[in-house]
């Protein structure tokens, strides 16, 4: 029951220390939510367990060690969700960013012929990026989601 080799990862002291390291790494949304869900899995089946079991004669009460297990659980799926949150703040940071660096050069009002051409090679150049903007929203607007959908906390910025 409790010697499960995916259980043992709960305790791995290495990948502890390694979680930190996933920001600088970047990992894709679909690992992140994979690596989630595996946790939430895993919270779902600690909860589902019986509380006691019957040896024999005796009677054990395992909620102390199911509650440990499920706790080490939370701890990382909240640690994943700390990663992702913190990778989605910081996308969107850029990406607030870009627009706001291309709102202020499109603010300006040309008054030569050489800022007008300047404008419509800027004008250009947002026409072209648009669809990797859109993609880039929309894989953080998949970040905020998934954080939701593993009811992890989002700032309201």
């Amino acid at each position: 029951m409790w010697e499960d080799e995916k259980r043992d990862k709960l305790w791995e002291h290495k990948a502890k220390l390694s979680i930190d390291k996933l920001v600088d790494k970047n990992p894709s949304n679909t690992w992140m939510e994979i690596k989630m869900n595996y946790y939430n899995m895993m919270i779902n089946e600690f909860e589902s367990m019986p509380k006691e079991r019957t040896a024999f004669f005796i009677q054990v009460n395992f909620s102390p060690v199911i509650t440990l297990f499920r706790n080490e659980a939370r701890s990382w799926m909240t640690k994943h969700g700390d990663v992702m949150r913190t990778l989605g703040i910081k996308d969107l940071d850029n990406i607030r960013k870009e627009i706001d660096e291309y709102r202020d050069k499109l603010s300006k009002v040309p008054d030569e012929i050489e800022d007008l051409k300047r404008m419509l090679n800027l004008i250009s150049e947002i026409y072209n990026k648009s669809m990797i903007m859109e993609f880039r929203i929309s894989d953080v607007t998949e970040k905020f989601r998934t954080l939701e959908m593993y009811n992890q906390v989002i700032d309201s910025d």
